[in-house]
């Protein structure tokens, strides 16, 4: 272990650094708790040796910044001093100290003092790891809560949370918001005509071609079986729709078992102020109006504050 000394006797320094040498540790000597301080804001060492009484700053200071200062690494001090009354002790436990040596430094209380704490720091960084664990745990959690499990495209939860924050950013960035969305047609004539196996790989390969479709910036979804999403932070509606008349060209190239792979495509724009759900909305009517007029093709509409009208 590396062990860090503030200790202004040079001759007691000496003396403990070739003790804990030759325990097998690695020292690195202060003069001072001012020296002490700065090694330690470079490099926290798990475990600090102090004398109480130093010149600059004394043990009892350095204590109290390291508790105050250093909070992603717990050090482990232990407080050097020839006081021994009961007041004395407890005010460097209130300062922070772990424990105590008495000097002059008995061999056998230093090598009892030294197992204790490397006890306590292997404990407290076996407790750090099982926290990352519980919270790399948690944000898998999390990741599945809000990602199809097929596909790895946002779900519905995940895509309702991202077009909220989507259309905050372009409220505050005074930018326009536009939203794919689109719906495999025939879906009852691909269910029968494919494998379970065949339409999973039918989905996973429309997933695919709309991540392909995307900017860094886009944000794709599955939002049910046969139905994707793609929402478009900064683009109006004249930039838009040629992203969905590609999608649409592209999957008439998807093969699945003989089938003819098409969707209904609906596009809607926020050009002005306006609420996700006013948007989502208006993309379902064109995406259902799409539909009706017999599928495979694109049906767009801009959403204006109080009133929306078909283009």
């Amino acid at each position: 272990m590396r062990i860090l000394i503030a200790e202004d006797s040079q001759t007691q320094a000496v003396d403990l650094r070739r003790r804990l040498e030759a325990m097998g540790h690695e020292v690195v000597v202060t003069a001072d708790g001012l020296q002490a301080w700065n090694q330690l804001r470079n490099r926290p060492e798990r475990l600090v040796i102090l004398d109480w009484m130093m010149p600059i700053m004394n043990g009892l200071d350095l204590c109290r910044k390291i508790r105050a200062e250093i909070k992603a690494t717990y050090i482990y001090v232990i407080l050097l001093t020839a006081k021994t009354h009961r007041h004395e002790r407890l005010q460097g436990l209130s300062a922070g100290a772990d424990d105590f040596l008495a000097k002059p430094i008995d061999h056998c209380e230093l090598d009892i003092a030294l197992k204790t704490a490397q006890r306590i720091i292997a404990a407290q960084e076996a407790l750090v790891a099982r926290a990352r664990e519980l919270e790399r745990a948690n944000q898998d959690l999390v990741r599945l809560a809000e990602h199809d499990e097929l596909t790895g495209l946002l779900n519905q939860r995940g895509f309702q949370e991202s077009l909220a924050t989507a259309l905050r950013q372009a409220k505050d960035d005074h930018l326009p918001l536009s939203l794919i969305r689109f719906e495999l047609d025939h879906p009852e004539r691909l269910s029968e005509r494919l494998s379970l196996m065949a339409l999973q790989d039918l989905h996973v390969k429309v997933a695919n071609l709309l991540r392909g479709e995307s900017r860094d910036c886009d944000i794709p979804a599955r939002l049910s079986q046969h139905g994707f999403a793609l929402i478009l932070p900064g683009l109006t509606l004249d930039w838009a729709l040629p992203v969905a008349d590609n999608l649409r060209g592209s999957l008439a190239e998807l093969v699945g078992a003989g089938c003819r792979v098409s969707a209904s495509f609906g596009v809607a724009t926020l050009s002005r102020e306006g609420s996700s759900a006013q948007l989502l909305k208006a993309c379902e009517s064109v995406v259902e109006l799409a539909r009706t007029e017999g599928g495979d093709r694109v049906v767009h509409l801009e959403v204006a504050a109080e009133d929306a009208a078909l283009a």
